[in-house]
């Protein structure tokens, strides 16, 4: 049974949802569906991840394919999933792995899927980074050598093509329909590219800077159906000033996620915040975003035994690992910078 929060507030804070996080996860179970992404990051790959995936991992996958099974951890903090699922602000501590798995595995995984469980079928979006040359660049190279690298990826392909602004993947046809099509075409004697139906199997993602303008933009006749916005604020003295800060909030709401598909779509931002003005917190604390808040571990102390000890990613960021590095901050007075990209 699930153990109800008590005095849970109307308008709570990254605050009281970090105050009230459990790591062990009460009640909720990974779906098939989460699973199966997991399976397809091990496919891709052509072995087993470095690090075990943790618990964490799978609740953030099933609520960005916006899954039931998240849906009872999230009510009992005081968040009406079903009305705002589809909308996901994730917080959570550095070397949590969210931009790999959001920036780089769920675009490929949506690209030979055809379609992000939980939403329906996706051709087109938008990838949001701080800048072009920046994280847009390294992100779109890091799907590139991914794909490169991958002797089972480059099997489900027909065709891919990379840029520093641009994944554009096309699926083999798979289904009934789409092998006869093909097949006709062929026997007639046509190109690849020429077959009708084509842009049914094609899945591209657009990258642009958080100051670039997204209005009008277009796969063909297809508008952006998601947005991945990834770490935006570029810096602490960017995050400190104002005026670039209403900048990026104008990018975000007015350029981005109205440029999204009238008819249906999907946003995830994603971030490690320098400050409270961070665009991440304060949809974390709007309760029109789903928040998936988590920090290294649930608390800490100069004090604490390896029994107390309860971690996001302990496969990775063991007891001895966290506490060595914080016991490091404290003794170089440098415990700002740890709680504020660890413990948030």
């Amino acid at each position: 049974d699930i153990k109800p929060i008590k005095d849970v507030p109307d308008k709570f804070t990254v605050d009281w949802l970090l105050d009230n996080v459990d790591l062990t996860f009460q009640g909720y179970s990974p779906s098939i569906v989460a699973i199966e992404f997991f399976n397809f990051i091990r496919l891709t790959l052509g072995e087993e991840p470095e690090n075990e995936n943790s618990l964490a991992h799978y609740f953030l996958v099933d609520v960005i394919f916006m899954q039931d099974t998240v849906r009872d951890y999230l009510m009992i903090r005081g968040i009406d999933y079903d009305k705002i699922k589809g909308r996901t602000a994730v917080l959570c501590c550095r070397e949590f792995a969210k931009s790999t798995i959001i920036g780089s595995f769920v675009p490929l995984y949506m690209a030979w899927k055809g379609e992000l469980p939980g939403f329906g079928k996706v051709n087109y979006g938008l990838y949001v980074g701080d800048s072009m040359r920046n994280n847009v660049k390294t992100t779109m190279n890091t799907i590139e050598q991914v794909y490169l690298e991958s002797e089972w990826l480059q099997t489900q392909f027909e065709s891919a093509r990379f840029t520093d602004e641009l994944v554009e993947l096309v699926r083999l046809p798979r289904t009934a329909a789409e092998i006869s099509l093909y097949e006709v075409a062929m026997a007639a004697g046509k190109k690849p590219t020429q077959v009708p139906g084509r842009s049914k199997r094609k899945f591209a993602m657009r990258g642009v800077g958080a100051q670039t303008g997204t209005r009008g933009t277009r796969s063909g006749l297809q508008r952006p159906q998601f947005a991945i916005i990834d770490d935006v604020v570029p810096s602490e003295a960017e995050a400190n000033s104002d005026n670039i800060l209403d900048g990026i909030e104008s990018t975000i709401e007015s350029d981005v996620l109205n440029a999204l598909h009238g008819a249906g779509s999907f946003a995830i931002l994603i971030g490690t915040p320098y400050n409270k003005k961070d665009p991440v917190y304060s949809r974390v604390e709007s309760k029109t975003w789903v928040p998936v808040v988590f920090p290294i571990c649930e608390s800490i102390h100069e004090d604490m035994l390896p029994g107390e000890f309860r971690g996001v990613w302990e496969n990775r960021h063991s007891y001895s690992k966290v506490m060595k590095r914080y016991l490091d901050a404290v003794n170089s007075n440098k415990t700002r910078s740890f709680m504020q990209e660890l413990m948030l």
